[in-house]
């Protein structure tokens, strides 16, 4: 199963079961952007955005593929994945089985989907009229999600 291969490869390479890792926002040409923020956006769930606290966090991926977010207040795991088009944390969110690989220039990032930094996304707090907001769409699809949207790359950096 690739999925599996390719996250066991790099867990192996770690020398662990599992990783803990956390992620940055960079664009095309790797310019760090800032980290990968989330922020209350209903019941269950978070968006992330680009930066908009220093907030570092820290995730757990298991051979599985499965990434999860730990609350360091209860260590209660919460699921990463696509939330209806938004890359999103939270129990309400399906799990996502993460394809990390390096990328074309090297770098290890997820693969799963395009990645998108967007403003302006109807988003429920409206945080997007200043904040980057993840958008995602599938690999086939390169057509942005909306008029404010900077193509970009989810890297997944070693703690």
């Amino acid at each position: 199963m690739k999925t599996s291969f390719i996250v066991s490869s790099l867990a192996a390479a770690l020398g662990a079961s599992a990783q803990l890792v956390t992620f940055s926002v960079v664009d095309e040409r790797n310019n760090n952007l800032g980290t990968l923020n989330n922020i209350h956006a209903g019941a269950g769930f978070n968006f992330y955005y680009v930066g908009v606290f220093d907030q570092v966090l820290q995730y757990n991926i298991a051979d599985s593929g499965d990434a999860t977010l730990t609350n360091p207040a209860s260590d209660y795991p919460f699921n990463v994945g696509n939330f209806e088009g938004r890359f999103a944390v939270g129990p309400a969110v399906t799990p996502a089985k993460l394809e990390i690989a390096e990328n074309a220039l090297g770098v290890t990032s997820i693969q799963n989907w395009n990645f998108w930094a967007c403003y302006d996304t109807h988003d429920t707090y409206n945080y997007s009229a200043s904040n980057r907001n993840i958008l995602l769409t599938e690999k086939d699809n390169m057509t942005p999600p909306g008029s404010n949207c900077l193509p970009v790359n989810i890297n997944v950096l070693n703690v």
